[in-house]
Formats: C-alpha cells, structure tokens, sequence
C-alpha cells in the first residue's frame, strides 16, 4: 500500500511548536507495517519541505511551472 501525506500546514499563531513534525511522524508511525510506500507533497524550498527531510524523506521530484509571458 501506498500512503500519500499532504495538507499538514499549521495556522500561523501555532507555527514553530512542532506541530507539523508531530503530525507527519503520528503519520508515519501509524503507517507501520500496512504501507510499502509513504509519499508527501510540500511546496520546494519551504520550511514543510526542510520538516519532512528532518524525517527521513528525501525530494523524489521538483515540479517546474513555466508561464509564457
């Protein structure tokens, strides 16, 4: 199984209590045993991105959006 882990941004007054890196590892704890694959999505170079990389998972991808001026 795959579990895929998106939307775990914090309202700004609780921000920087680690509350995003509580919920990620409840996730990934909880994922144990029943998942072969646990994905996320996090915006490039955000703090999200740096959270999940402190937990282990590494960028698999960068998606480009290009604009035709």
């Amino acid at each position: 199984g795959v579990i895929f882990v998106f939307g775990t941004a914090t309202r700004p007054r609780f921000r920087r209590r680690g509350l995003q890196r509580a919920i990620v590892a409840r996730a990934m704890n909880d994922a144990l045993g029943t998942a072969d694959v646990l994905m996320a999505t996090t915006e490039p170079g955000s703090v999200s991105q740096r959270n999940f990389e402190r937990l282990g998972f590494q960028v698999m991808y960068t998606r480009a959006i290009l604009v035709k001026s």
